[in-house]
């Protein structure tokens, strides 16, 4: 489909948060509408095919009277529409879980307008739709126009800018930031789990080691005290020989022969 400046966009669904916005003019059972929709090809294609389904459904056209403001999920895609007043009618095209406070203005009395139809509501009056009154009498259904390329311009920027959905989304930015911090502290846990670990695995090793060094304390005692046994043993042995000689030596002389 052709959009900014007659060149097509190679941008697939599954990559664009935004897919797409419409402006429709809403009377009688008669609809004049102007699509933009990002992605090309058949991805293009079938959701240029929800916003025509949508739009042409009585059923839609009597609720979005009554109710103003409205999602309808279909085909894998989130409509957004809001009734701008008159018969005029705004639509956005999102992913399932695109925020919708992002999509719709605030409901409070003097507040800022923002939100993505409401840019696109901003675009709406350079569209030029015909009156779907003078043309019911001819002409039942959908009726699809090409939009002007200064407003196809207007309307990819304003879908471009919303989507990012964090930096719009003061909450999903904090969220962000908590999840961020949420990160390090596991990171942290952690690395204290696994340095406590280790410390405790240190310690068992030097349990390990207190306990060889006192063996082997009581095996070095018990080895002297066995050796220094057997040096008296030996001293005594030997004595009692030099004793026995020296004796036998002198008993002669100290008793006669």
């Amino acid at each position: 489909m052709s959009l900014l400046g007659g060149t097509d966009r190679s941008d697939s669904a599954g990559s664009l948060t935004v897919q797409g916005c419409a402006i429709a003019r809403v009377s009688g059972g008669s609809v004049s509408a102007g699509f933009h929709v990002r992605p090309a090809g058949e991805e293009g294609k079938q959701i240029a095919a929800v916003l025509q389904r949508l739009l042409s459904s009585a059923k839609f056209q009597s609720d979005i009277t009554v109710r103003e403001r409205l999602t309808v999920d279909d085909g894998g895609v989130s409509v957004h529409c809001m009734l701008a007043g008159g018969d005029l009618v705004l639509l956005a095209c999102t992913k399932p879980d695109y925020p919708q406070r992002l999509v719709f203005p605030p409901n409070v009395d003097g507040a800022l307008a923002v939100g993505l139809l409401a840019h696109v509501g901003d675009i709406a009056a350079d569209a030029n739709l015909p009156d779907p009154a003078v043309t019911a009498a001819r002409v039942k259904g959908l009726q699809v126009h090409t939009l002007p390329p200064r407003v196809l311009q207007g309307l990819e920027r304003a879908c471009a800018d919303h989507e990012d959905v964090r930096s719009r989304d003061a909450v999903l930015r904090v969220q962000g930031e908590v999840d961020e911090v949420r990160g390090l502290m596991r990171d942290n846990i952690d690395a204290v789990l696994i340095n406590q670990d280790k410390m405790k695995d240190m310690g068992q090793k030097a349990d390990r080691l207190v306990d060889i060094s006192s063996g082997f304390y009581s095996n070095a005692r018990t080895t002297r005290r066995q050796a220094q046994w057997t040096d008296f043993k030996m001293k005594a042995v030997l004595g009692g020989i030099v004793g026995f000689f020296v004796l036998w030596w002198i008993w002669p002389w100290i008793f006669g022969s």
